[in-house]
């Protein structure tokens, strides 16, 4: 498992599949000395 601190800076809309699947994308910014997207 992977853990990480930092702030949200993008959330999508909620995205629904034929199936029924959902998912919703975002993006968060690390809070290190060099901060990075992810």
């Amino acid at each position: 498992m992977y853990e990480m601190e930092g702030k949200v800076k993008v959330i999508e809309d909620t995205q629904t599949f034929g199936s029924g699947f959902q998912k919703r994308e975002f993006v968060v910014t690390s809070e290190e000395k060099f901060p990075q997207d992810v």
